[in-house]
């Protein structure tokens, strides 16, 4: 999945990716759980390692941790003014 994110968002430690996670079957969509990060979190691991970074989150479930862990690889790339995009 690609996404144009505005500078601005990674600035502050306010604004949150969600993740939430489904499990895909014939009688109904099953919640599995979601990950809660700040896009400022994100961008400051990955910017010291050349943009990009592979890293692993835990799922919860309300205000429980689940046993499960959602591994993300993440790219960052270079700025364009929102005329290109």
């Amino acid at each position: 999945m690609n996404y144009a994110i505005g500078e601005s968002w990674v600035e502050h430690h306010g604004t949150m990716l969600v993740i939430k996670l489904y499990c895909k079957r014939k009688l109904g969509d099953r919640y599995i759980g979601e990950v809660h990060r700040s896009l400022k979190e994100l961008y400051d691991y990955a910017y010291p390692m050349g943009g990009s970074a592979v890293v692993c989150f835990p799922v919860q479930k309300g205000s429980i941790e689940s046993q499960g862990k959602l591994v993300l690889i993440q790219v960052l790339v270079t700025k364009y003014p929102i005329e290109k995009l």
